[in-house]
């Protein structure tokens, strides 16, 4: 890889740095490592703090409630269907404390892992990247995590741009890529309804929204509801950009004219890339 590249890392290359298991995280290492740097995001990082420390302060909660590591396992690996995501979040943090052990000795490290991932989650975040893009200054992705009480109460703020009654940075980032935003909304108008994904026909509406009211961008919770485009308009500019999420960003890298590099969940297979000199790609593929 040429001196001076850069390379976007996503939400999904982050969490995995972080919970996967050790050949995946080899091979993310293996990738980033053939950049002259590493990039990411307030919304990724956001996002990171959403589902890994929300989801590390939810376990928190189930242990204390069930008074041990194996309760808490029995819960996490019940949870219905729809809760699929912070199943694996979950069982994943509680694998990274697992060595033969009784049961009361996985029970306080779990939870002496647990408050330390609270407390010192987002500092990972930003140390594993070599820049953080100013994008959104999406404000709840800043606000600190407080110990209220050890082991037990945390605050970690909100996740709703409306509910910053207007004060929210993210209106002003979109008017500054107003440009960008019209070029993207008119490569999704474009793309055949069979292969828009309900994250693609959310980024779409939000897009049409703005068309006719630039300020109402915070009342949409974007940052959380369209994730994944505001992502990407933090990730513009950045020639490269590393996902596990295939099917979105195919698209959105496309319009952006990024190299898309695809993280297959299998550890064994090879990255997919696609350059821009690569288009027209295979379109509606999943990968």
């Amino acid at each position: 890889m040429a001196e001076g590249s850069a390379i976007f890392l996503d939400t999904t290359i982050q969490i995995a740095r972080f919970l996967r298991e050790k050949k995946m995280k080899e091979r993310i290492k293996e990738r980033i490592s053939g950049y002259h740097i590493s990039v990411s995001s307030p919304v990724v990082q956001m996002e990171f703090k959403r589902r890994v420390l929300g989801d590390a302060l939810y376990l928190l909660r189930v242990i204390n409630n069930e008074g041990s590591y194996s309760g808490a396992r029995r819960v996490v690996e019940n949870l219905p269907a729809a809760h699929r995501r912070k199943e694996k979040i979950c069982l994943a943090m509680l694998s990274e404390i697992f060595e033969e052990a009784d049961d009361v000795e996985l029970t306080n490290r779990a939870k002496r892992y647990l408050r330390t991932l609270l407390k010192s989650g987002i500092q990972w975040f930003r140390n594993s990247v070599g820049h953080l893009v100013s994008g959104s200054a999406c404000y709840w992705a800043n606000y600190p995590i407080l110990e209220k009480k050890p082991y037990q109460r945390y605050e970690m703020g909100g996740k709703r741009c409306s509910e910053l009654n207007g004060l929210c940075p993210v209106v002003e980032f979109l008017k500054q890529k107003a440009d960008v935003c019209a070029r993207v909304l008119e490569f999704l108008r474009g793309i055949p309804a069979q292969h828009k994904t309900e994250d693609l026909l959310k980024a779409e509406n939000f897009l049409l929204g703005l068309v006719d009211n630039p300020a109402s961008g915070a009342e949409n919770d974007p940052c959380l509801t369209v994730g994944d485009l505001i992502i990407a308009l933090e990730s513009d500019g950045i020639p490269h950009f590393y996902t596990m999420n295939y099917r979105d960003s195919q698209f959105l890298c496309n319009v952006l004219n990024q190299t898309l590099i695809v993280r297959h969940n299998k550890p064994e297979r090879e990255d997919s890339i696609y350059s821009p000199e690569d288009k027209p790609w295979n379109f509606g593929a999943t990968e």
